[in-house]
């Protein structure tokens, strides 16, 4: 058996891989959890459709954007702390790779709601619900590898 210095060791790890894995085991934790939190902004997301869209009768694609940043603020806070457990790192830059990943999606939501509820005539409480499940595994994907990326092995 070869002994490696800690220094060898560090320097090995810091050129081991870029967006370095989670514990191992964890994936399948996160991705349970991410679906938790999912879940929960997915009916919030409904709600705020169902009272605003359904009952106000407000425009359903300005109500796309004001539960964008409501739905997904509540969504940043959980995953950071719960689903991925990522509070070593100051919140700010994950905040600003979090919110870059989603005001992506926001480009597509609003066109997959307009084609949805505009040209189809989809209730949009259903819509909603149908584009959101159209993003989530990309979204667990791109938060894991890059927003809150393993701090530490």
């Amino acid at each position: 058996m070869t002994s490696v210095s800690p220094a060898a060791y560090l320097s090995m790890r810091e050129n081991a891989e870029p967006f370095p894995v989670h514990a191992q085991g964890g994936m399948r934790r996160e991705a349970v959890r991410f679906a938790v939190v999912g879940t929960a902004c997915v009916l919030l997301n409904a709600g705020l459709f169902e009272v605003l869209v359904q009952r106000q009768r407000w425009n359903y694609l300005a109500v796309t954007v004001l539960a964008f940043f409501a739905v997904n603020s509540l969504g940043f806070l959980l995953h950071r702390r719960w689903t991925f457990r990522a509070t070593r790192s100051p919140s700010p830059p994950q905040a600003a790779r979090f919110f870059s990943i989603q005001t992506a999606n926001l480009g597509l939501t609003l066109l997959l709601m307009w084609l949805l509820v505009g040209k189809v005539a989809m209730n949009s409480v259903l819509a909603s619900i149908v584009v959101s499940l159209l993003f989530a595994a990309s979204s667990f994907l791109a938060q894991r590898l890059w927003t809150f990326r393993a701090e530490s092995i």
